[in-house]
Formats: C-alpha cells, sequence, structure tokens
C-alpha cells in the first residue's frame, strides 16, 4: 500500500490572492449617492467654494453672505418683529424719547440698511425671516399713515393757536399796558418753541417708520432676496466676467463633505490641475461611475441645473465629489 506525499499533492503552486473588486472601488460613490446629491438643494450650513480672488469681484464678495451673518439676522428680525406691535408703534409716536422707543428706533435702523435685509432673505430661514418682514411693513405702512395725519393735525392747531395769541397780543397793545402785551407774546413764542421741539421728534420718527416701510416693499425684499447663490438663468450666462475655482487636492471634496459652486456661468472654469498633479495622472472623462486614478466624470441634471464632477483618487481614498450650481462641460474643466 502506498502513500501519497501531500508536499507533491498539487502539481501547480497556488495563485496569489487577488484584490476584490470591492476594494478596489472603496471609497468610490455610487451612482445613487451621486443621484442624490444632484437632487439636493444648496447646503446652507456650509459657505460655498469661493472663485480665486483674482477672478473675483468686489461686488461679488460684497454679496457673500456667510452662515454666522444669516443666523444673525434671522434672530435681529425675530426680535425686532416680536417688539414691532400697533401698541409700542403708537408709544413710539407718543413718546419717542422713552427707552422702548430708542430700542425699536434702533431696530428699524437696522433693517433699513440693505446689507442687513440681504442677510437675513439668503439662507435657510429666508422664507420665515421675509414672512416677518412683510408682516412689520403692513404695520409700519399704517402707523406711517397714522403719524402724518397726527403730523398734519398738529401743524394746523398750532398754526391756528399762534394767529389767535398774536391777535389777542395786538389787541392788548390797546387796551392795557403794553409790557404785558409783550410779556404775553414772549410766553406765546416759547410755548410754540416746544411744540415745534415736539413736532420736530414727530417728524423724525415719521421718517424713520417710513423710511423702514418703503424698504420692505415688495420689489426691494425680492432685489434682497435675488441671492447669488441661486441657480442662474439663461440670461446670467451673458455676464462678462469669468470665474475660476481651482482645486489642489481630491480629498478637498468628498461624498461626506462636498464643497458647493454656486451660481456657476458657462464661461466659468473649474481649475483640476492641482487634483491632476496630486495625482501624477492625467484626468481622462468616462461616462460611467470612475474607477481608476484619474479618471473623470461629469453628470447634470437639468430640472435643477446642477452637476456633479467625480475625480476617482488612488484604490482605497475617498473620490473627489463636487456640486455645482450650473452646467459644467468639459470646456469648463482646466487641467
Amino acid at each position: 500500500m502506498s502513500t501519497i506525499n501531500p508536499q507533491h499533492a498539487l502539481s501547480t503552486p497556488p495563485s496569489p490572492p487577488q484584490p476584490s473588486i470591492g476594494a478596489h472601488i472603496q471609497g468610490l460613490p455610487t451612482s445613487q449617492q451621486l443621484e442624490t446629491l444632484l437632487k439636493a438643494g444648496p447646503n446652507w450650513s456650509a459657505a460655498p467654494k469661493a472663485p480665486d480672488r483674482s477672478e473675483q469681484s468686489p461686488d461679488t464678495r460684497a454679496n457673500q453672505i456667510s452662515p454666522e451673518q444669516h443666523t444673525d439676522a434671522t434672530k435681529r428680525v425675530s426680535d425686532a418683529r416680536t417688539l414691532l406691535t400697533p401698541e409700542t408703534i403708537n408709544a413710539l409716536q407718543s413718546n419717542p424719547d422713552s427707552a422702548q422707543s430708542q430700542v425699536i428706533k434702533s431696530e428699524l435702523e437696522w433693517i433699513f440698511q440693505p446689507e442687513n435685509r440681504r442677510a437675513a432673505l439668503r439662507g435657510p430661514d429666508a422664507k420665515a425671516n421675509r414672512q416677518k418682514l412683510e408682516e412689520m411693513n403692513v404695520l409700519l405702512d399704517e402707523g406711517a399713515k397714522n403719524l402724518n395725519s397726527a403730523r398734519h393735525k398738529t401743524t394746523e392747531q398750532v398754526m391756528n393757536r399762534f394767529t389767535f395769541k398774536n391777535i389777542e397780543a395786538l389787541l392788548g397793545a390797546f387796551d392795557s399796558d403794553a409790557s404785558i402785551s409783550v410779556g404775553r407774546l414772549d410766553h406765546s413764542l416759547a410755548e410754540l418753541t416746544k411744540i415745534e421741539q415736539n413736532y420736530s421728534r414727530m417728524d423724525s420718527t415719521y421718517k424713520t417708520l417710513s423710511n423702514t416701510c418703503n424698504s420692505l416693499a415688495k420689489d426691494k425684499l425680492d432685489a434682497s432676496q435675488a441671492d447669488t447663490a441661486s441657480m442662474p438663468s439663461a440670461s446670467d450666462t451673458h455676464n462678462d466676467t469669468c470665474a475660476t475655482y481651482s482645486f489642489s487636492s481630491a480629498s478637498e471634496s468628498t461624498l461626506e463633505s462636498p464643497q458647493e459652486v454656486r451660481n456657476f456661468k458657462s464661461q466659468d472654469k473649474l481649475n483640476l490641475a492641482g487634483i491632476q498633479k496630486q495625482l501624477n495622472t492625467s484626468l481622462r472623462t468616462v461616462e460611467r461611475t470612475p474607477e481608476s486614478s484619474g479618471e473623470i466624470q461629469i453628470q447634470y441634471l437639468p430640472n435643477n441645473n446642477a452637476s456633479v464632477v467625480v475625480i476617482a483618487d488612488d484604490p482605497g481614498k475617498p473620490a473627489f465629489v463636487l456640486k455645482v450650481f450650473g452646467e459644467v462641460r468639459q470646456s469648463n474643466i482646466v487641467t
């Protein structure tokens, strides 16, 4: 009876273990994940990717609203709406120098500033803030009308009263000592001065109410809400300025934490030369989900006017995933 030596049982050496497909594509997004990202709206909790400084105009930088500015503006609008009522507006008219009136006027002056309205109307709470501002507009309009009527009535009363006092003083000059008449006239002038001071305060209050009310008109709110971070219209593509957005590393924007480019125009550029240098390979466009390092895919969803740019990194590393509000074409890519 013979035996088989185990070490000679296999005629061919075993093959080395092959990496699984799952290990090769680890870190790459699925088509479902990319579709979800394409359909998602802006992430208002994070600031968008800013264009290169040399390409960014002062007007664009001035119009950018940070999440912190929006949060602060939301609180100010809410506080002002709570504070502003028909009763407090009446108190503002009757006693403009009170501590409460001074607080209200300060809030109204804050709302009057265009940059503050922009901060309130560009962000996740924009809809609620606009409703509160519209409510304040109605209250201020009614208050301004009432105060304007009171101003005219005061003017009429002052004129009638002052005319009567003058006539009384002149008649008194014929019936009594002239010094008494002069004293009466001086008293009338002093009284008129006080009335004029009160009228001046009323006029200042009216202007505050009226100016703030006008700043909350529908067209003004529409203009403030025209967000530079919103998706562009067809007319926007004729803007002569060209913005470039540069990325130096694939890890700069991933599926877990994708950066956003907003208001992307047809002539704008995505500078991916830094990523190409990091990967040490050319970027090659593919139609499918990228798998090999340097493969790049661009997806565009017309209904949302949004694009997603995906670049595969080295195996096992998260892919570069960028969300762009606007259509990205091959001609927009710079390497």
